[in-house]
């Protein structure tokens, strides 16, 4: 059905769906809802190989978040190192998982670790060591994964790709496939309590920015598609459907049986602060009930300072006010950071 829809999103036919999304989304009656529901399409349509492809010069208008997608610019041996050095794991599902970068990442540090994506189009990018290990699979249709099967469960930048109608039985879907952990990011607005706040740039248009920024989303729930950012084209932004506060997001893991780790989180704050990565991070840690939450390191200072160097995970340039501010915080819940140099 997606290989459907790409197909058809390519062709005059698409074109007009856009000019028809751009036209009527937003306004009252049937007409509104014809809007919407060509916006959703189009959203669902978009990751191709285009999506993927790499433009190093420019952010393709906002089509797409993999202008220049390579291990190194994804995040992902950051991410790998901090998570692994926190939780308790032993085999990962990256959900979501693009080219593999992630998978490969946590394949490096010994642990058994499966991707999948609702497209393959990003697999001709994964080391071919990788690509046995990824599998085109659609998280709205289930997991082909057993229950409790997996230590941990990673969603990376995917769940605001699905409509906000979705987010319950997705969110469900991954708690049923993680034995302890579930952890996420995910573009969001709004206080935070265990890390930096969201904010709105990007996300909505700019017609409305000043407005969400005064008066920010009384209801803290999706921000309507009318107001939602657009790329050159007139699509949804990269794709994202579903823009909501943490307060909203939170409430949806909670709805599916899973408990927020605060302090992990700002453990994993502190880390990738010194990783250059606390601003651009909407991070969530979420636990099942008869999981403990994990507040001591599995690794030493030394062991993680040389895969820090190993990963070149330090020569970004990390702002000291953002290590800093991750420390106070750390310390204003009593908690001690992981030290390492640098």
């Amino acid at each position: 059905m997606r290989s459907l829809l790409r197909r058809v999103a390519s062709t005059r036919t698409g074109h007009r769906l856009t000019r028809v999304a751009a036209r009527t989304s937003g306004r009252p009656g049937r007409i509104g809802r014809i809007g919407e529901a060509a916006d959703r399409l189009l959203a669902a349509s978009m990751y191709d190989d285009s999506y993927y492809r790499s433009d190093p010069g420019g952010c393709r208008g906002g089509r797409s978040g993999y202008a220049d997608y390579r291990r190194s610019t994804s995040n992902a041996d950051a991410l790998a190192v901090a998570l692994t050095t926190w939780l308790d794991v032993d085999r990962v599902l990256d959900v979501g998982c693009a080219a593999g970068f992630f998978v490969e990442a946590s394949r490096e540090l010994g642990l058994d670790a499966r991707g999948i994506d609702v497209s393959g189009a990003a697999f001709v990018l994964a080391d071919p060591d990788v690509r046995p290990h990824l599998d085109v699979l659609d998280l709205t249709a289930g997991l082909d994964e057993p229950t409790r099967s997996r230590g941990l469960v990673t969603a990376f930048e995917v769940l605001e790709h699905l409509p906000p109608d979705a987010a319950p039985a997705a969110t469900a879907e991954l708690r049923r496939v993680a034995a302890s952990y579930v952890v996420a990011t995910i573009p969001s607005y709004g206080a935070n309590a265990s890390g930096p706040d969201g904010w709105f740039e990007g996300k909505v248009r700019d017609a409305v920015l000043d407005r969400y920024r005064d008066r920010g989303d009384p209801s803290g729930g999706p921000v309507p598609l009318t107001d939602l950012a657009r790329d050159d084209d007139g699509r949804l932004v990269e794709g994202h459907q579903t823009i909501a506060s943490y307060a909203w997001w939170t409430a949806r893991f909670n709805e599916a049986g899973l408990v927020r780790c605060p302090d992990t989180e700002l453990l994993l704050h502190h880390d990738l602060a010194r990783y250059g990565l606390r601003e651009f991070v909407c991070l969530y840690v979420f636990r099942r009930p008869e999981a403990d939450e994990p507040v001591s390191p599995l690794r030493s200072s030394e062991e993680v300072a040389a895969l820090e160097d190993r990963l070149g995970l330090l020569d970004h340039g990390a702002p000291v006010a953002h290590v800093d501010e991750a420390a106070a915080d750390l310390a204003a819940r009593g908690l001690s950071p992981r030290v390492g140099p640098g």
